[in-house]
């Protein structure tokens, strides 16, 4: 019943599926599992089935010498391997397909494949491995590993290090960006550190795990009718049917997608569903039989929300007034063996790096780095996360000075003022970013911040000692304050350049008909009321229309159009559009893009300009408590002000921040959710286009967080997420 009602749909190329991929259960249909390197590093010979046990007669293996056309996807640029051609690059790097029909049989199996491989390097590089036994056995040349010639069954498990080294790995991108005495003299800049009164200089380092609890990467396939039809919950459409075409060697005309429910937006996600879907294709075709590839929550974990670990050392040159001098700030990303969106992740990063901040003198240089772990991935929804986590941790150091101004007027003193003349601002990059001073002192006037702030500082200095500490001691309070924006519609992505428009017609029975992807139901739920403020049309009178023939199919992945700035700004457009010709002639169709004007205010030749289409703000206070016996943080308060402009539905705006700041409080401690009291929402509202304010979260709340416990335990909490003896080990030195 479920395979029929799916496949009434053919006849199109590209179909939406309300439903998920994983419940597709078609006849004579075979499961599919990827067979992964356990190393991340030699050569890979051949794997097959142990000789011991008794193979089905369906099951099969193929790797990249089965694959019937070509060998790589090309993503960005960027020739990613279907799978292992020789040389293993990272661990868990696919090696080959495992297909059958007996599922539990294939998982049991999978573990006791024969793997040969040829490890040149070993003995170089033993030193950073253990060695295990195991069920699976790895074969290898000789010559190469003497000291294990007694070993048949074992693994080489890679112990984990802290950080990478940067001096032996490769640059996959990078970006410098030199403002003021930096650009002009780069002695000049060196020296007003020296002579500054004040330099604060720390690392940051964030790696927000952003676990998504939903059903993992994988597709089903199956041929039918002369045409390979794909089902998959592919971000983008047109990577996904190019990848399978070019491995397949069917022409993209037979390939019909049904783009089935998706949840998890990240980097990997968008061209990752590509290779998983080739690789599903590939299986599909050699045993002519339905196959469906479903990653384990393990793989989810570590291939596609691998989250990359991002680490800023920022060194900050402050007046006596209170006045930022100047920055100097380094970020490196462990990028993973390779990634295609590395350089547009160092450039948001860049970006973001000076938070809301102006500064006359500012030296930034970024690299993406290469390691031997899998692409590493960042949510879509917060490239620039860590940035804020950085600068905003460093303005409340810096107000922790002796006799200093307080983290609000030392924020409000630096703010960047969109205001300023071209010939007046010194920072390449230009935001507007609203009532960004008014958000600043409402966040702190509703928290009491300036009074909680100054009492708890005075309580640091009173902290007692580990062995003094009792039940009956008083809990270790601190306060923390934090602000970022939320640009919407990044210029220097390459995807905005491919003329993503929308369109609208007027039909003639009345209706208001949308020709766009699918989207989400809080961007739907924006557009009627859109649609219902300019054009007057009720609800029922508005209809989406998702059919795209094959050569008008979007290039861009959905994430692109899914902003609700720039959709909301689009429709908004065509609806006026719309309105000046409502006694006209039907049906009326008005298509309209983002204008070549707005798109040349960001020049990515020099990296300047204003590189958003829109930017919201929001700013959060965080009030934390800390038990001194079980060393237990709960939270007292939370307050977060945003100005989102014109907010359509206060409820659902409120409703999806305080949830955002509710899976927030799961990732900042590993394996824990830290409580919260109190949690207190304010919108600012304003006749700009509506802006998606919820994502801010995450750019706001770890630094907030952080800079409460700091102040809190009088040592200074460096990196984020927590493990679960953070506290007692910095207690432990108080």
């Amino acid at each position: 019943m479920y395979a029929k009602k799916l496949l009434s749909g053919r006849g199109k190329k590209l179909i939406f599926v309300d439903d998920f991929y994983t419940d597709i259960d078609l006849e004579n249909m075979l499961y599919a599992f990827i067979i992964r390197s356990p190393f991340p590093f030699g050569k890979f010979i051949s794997v097959q089935f142990p000789q011991n046990v008794k193979i089905p007669d369906d099951c099969a293996i193929f790797t990249y010498k089965d694959i019937p056309a070509k060998k790589t996807v090309s993503t960005l640029g960027l020739e990613i391997p279907l799978f292992c051609d020789g040389t293993i690059r990272y661990k868990g790097e696919p090696l080959g397909i495992l297909v059958g029909r007996d599922k539990e049989f294939l998982e049991d199996i999978l573990d006791k494949l024969e793997i040969k491989i040829d490890f040149e390097d070993l003995n170089q590089k033993i030193n950073e491995f253990k060695v295990k036994n195991l069920n699976q056995t790895f074969l290898f040349e000789k010559k190469y590993s003497d000291d294990f010639a007694g070993f048949s069954d074992f693994k080489i498990d890679s112990q984990k290090k802290s950080s990478f080294d940067e001096e032996s790995s490769r640059v996959l991108a990078k970006r410098i960006v030199r403002v003021g005495s930096a650009e002009e003299n780069p002695v000049e800049f060196n020296e007003i550190f020296t002579n500054s009164p004040h330099v604060v200089k720390n690392t940051w380092s964030t790696c927000i795990r952003s676990d998504a609890v939903c059903e993992p990467d994988g597709a089903v396939c199956y041929e039918k009718n002369g045409s390979l039809h794909v089902f998959a919950p592919s971000q983008w459409l047109t990577h996904l049917r190019t990848a399978v075409s070019e491995a397949t060697g069917i022409e993209p005309e037979k390939i019909v997608v049904s783009r089935t429910k998706f949840s998890v937006q990240n980097t990997n996600a968008l061209w990752h569903n590509g290779i998983v879907s080739a690789q599903t294709a590939i299986a599909c075709l050699k045993t002519g039989c339905p196959v469906k590839l479903v990653l384990s929550r393990k793989e989810q974990q570590e291939f596609i929300e691998n989250t990359a670990r991002v680490t800023i050392k920022h060194s900050t040159a402050v007046s006596n007034e209170g006045e930022i001098l100047a920055m100097n700030i380094s970020i490196s990303l462990d990028a993973g063996y390779f990634n295609p969106f590395a350089q547009e992740i160092i450039d948001r990063l860049v970006i973001a790096s000076c938070g809301v901040y102006q500064c006359k003198n500012v030296r930034i240089v970024a690299r993406a780095f290469s390691s031997q772990n899998p692409p590493a991935s960042v949510n879509i929804s917060s490239f620039d996360a860590p940035a804020f986590f950085a600068i905003e941790n460093q303005m409340q150091k810096i107000a922790e000075i002796e006799e200093f101004v307080s983290p609000l007027d030392l924020r409000l003193k630096n703010l960047f003022d969109e205001s300023a003349s071209k010939e007046e601002r010194f920072f390449p990059f230009k935001f507007e970013l609203g009532r960004s001073n008014i958000v600043l002192s409402k966040v702190c006037e509703l928290s009491d911040f300036y009074r909680k702030y100054v009492a708890h500082r005075i309580n640091k200095n009173r902290l007692p000692l580990l062995s003094e500490i009792s039940p009956f001691a008083p809990p270790l309070r601190g306060i923390g304050l934090s602000c970022a924006f939320e640009g919407g519609g990044f210029f220097g992505t390459d995807f905005l350049g491919k003329n993503v428009s929308l369109e609208t017609t007027l039909r003639e029975d009345g209706k208001l008909e949308i020709h766009s992807l699918p989207p989400s139901d809080t961007i739907w739920n924006v557009w009627i009321k859109t649609i219902q403020e300019v054009l007057g049309l009720e609800r029922s009178s508005i209809v989406l229309n998702s059919n795209f023939p094959l050569e008008d199919a979007p290039e861009e992945p959905e994430t692109i159009r899914a902003n609700i700035g720039i959709s909301t700004y689009l429709l908004r457009k065509c609806c006026e559009a719309i309105k000046r010709h409502k006694n006209g002639e039907l049906p009326y169709t008005v298509e309209k893009s983002i204008s070549a004007a707005k798109m040349r205010q960001w020049n990515k030749k020099t990296f300047s300009g204003t590189p958003f289409n829109s930017t919201a703000f929001a700013a959060i206070t965080v009030e934390i408590e800390i038990d001194p016996c079980t060393y237990k943080t709960k939270i007292l308060d939370i307050y977060v002000v945003a100005d989102a402009g014109k907010i359509l539905n206060v409820i659902q705006a409120s409703s999806s921040l305080k949830l955002a700041i509710q899976q927030c409080l799961a990732n900042l401690v590993e394996g824990e959710t830290v409580p919260a009291d109190k949690i207190k929402v304010a919108l600012i509202q304003s006749d700009d286009e509506p802006k998606m304010v919820a994502h801010l979260i995450e750019s706001i709340l770890p630094a907030a967080y952080s800079s409460a416990l700091s102040q809190a335990l009088g040592k200074t909490v460096e990196s984020i997420p927590l493990k679960n003896d953070t506290i007692y080990n910095l207690c432990a030195t108080i």
